[in-house]
């Protein structure tokens, strides 16, 4: 009947499919994170002001002990392109975790572990896990108000440089991941769509 080629499509249609499924996800993210932190920042500078933005980060209560020479606005832009990041890693993973499941209580079930695993790291006495926790590496403010050195062998490693590295690794590893899995599922042959008759 011909259905078969809508439900099995060659592995080049598919990859085009992610990528495109892929690329409106990345667009709704966006938008999102523009609409949160534009209104979070429209209505800071109406009811507070945000004063000279030129100011270095070390004025801000919070901020003094920060070695970074960021200027407020600096900070204000690192902190949502990290924030950015994190939600990009989040969704990707959770983009990865659809690809296979007919359904969508698996994703969920494991989304909800992965988010329990975070707290549990976030509230670990581990430096390198509490770092890492998918929880912890959601507040970038905080980062650089402590400024922690991670120990790697003998030599230390800023946490505001490792962070955003895993969740760009982290990111870029689910959305390979998510292609082939979806490329590498059942397909109908190149004959068969040359022919016309599914095999």
């Amino acid at each position: 009947t011909g259905t078969l080629m809508l439900l099995r499509s060659t592995r080049h249609g598919r990859a085009r499919l992610y990528l495109q499924k892929y690329a409106a996800m990345l667009a709704l993210l966006i938008l999102g994170a523009v609409v949160l932190y534009g209104t979070n920042l429209t209505l800071s500078a109406i009811l507070l002001g945000l004063g000279n933005l030129n100011r270095p980060i070390q004025s801000v209560q919070g901020f003094l002990a920060c070695p970074v020479p960021f200027t407020v606005l600096g900070f204000l832009i690192t902190m949502y392109l990290e924030k950015l990041i994190w939600l990009w890693m989040c969704s990707s993973l959770f983009f990865l975790l659809c690809v296979r499941p007919s359904g969508a209580a698996v994703p969920m079930v494991v989304f909800a572990a992965v988010a329990g695993l975070g707290v549990y790291m976030a509230n670990s006495t581990n430096l390198w896990l509490r770092s890492l926790s998918p929880v912890a590496m959601a507040d970038s403010a905080a980062r650089y108000q402590r400024c922690l050195m991670l120990p790697l062998g003998n030599i230390p490693v800023a946490e505001q440089f490792i962070v955003p590295l895993v969740c760009g690794v982290l990111g870029l590893g689910s959305f390979f991941g998510g292609l082939w899995l979806f490329c590498t599922g059942a397909t109908v042959p190149v004959d068969a769509v040359s022919t016309g008759r599914p095999t």
